[in-house]
């Protein structure tokens, strides 16, 4: 019968326990594995240990982060786009209000009249203000 020779090598990296500080070795691949998935793993005298949180599980938790953010910043800029038209439509408005009295266009009434401050305060007054009687003008 023919024997062959099979070599395997392992390579392994030493840890320190974190209940007891005991030294000892785990293969690469093993402790490779903990960091990924997050599992508890056992030192020799059966204390359990575990790395942190596993490297999937951060980048699962900035993932998650950074939709929130992007959620935050679009709500953002929405809100920004409707302050800024809103400006824009009552500067817009008050611009043609300013022009409509000019021309001495009553706002209230949309009435044209030479003056038109007597006409607001005689016709327009506030709820619950007498009206103010003006002199009539001469020609």
């Amino acid at each position: 019968m023919a024997r062959g020779v099979v070599r395997v090598e392992v390579f392994l990296d030493s840890l320190e326990c974190a209940n007891c500080g005991i030294d000892f070795a785990l293969p690469q691949n093993f402790i490779a594995q903990r960091r990924d998935d997050g599992s508890t793993f056992y030192c020799p005298s059966g204390h359990r240990n575990v790395f942190g949180n596993s490297l999937k599980q951060r980048l699962v938790a900035e993932q998650d982060r950074n939709v929130a953010l992007q959620a935050d910043l679009d709500r953002t800029r929405r809100a920004r786009l409707q302050a800024e038209t809103a400006v824009l439509d009552k500067t817009k408005e008050i611009a043609r209000m300013q022009r409509r009295s000019r021309a001495g266009v009553c706002q209230l009434c949309h009435r044209h009249f030479v003056n038109v401050e007597q006409h607001v305060a005689t016709k327009h007054p506030e709820p619950g203000v007498e009206p103010k009687r003006f002199p009539k003008e001469e020609k």
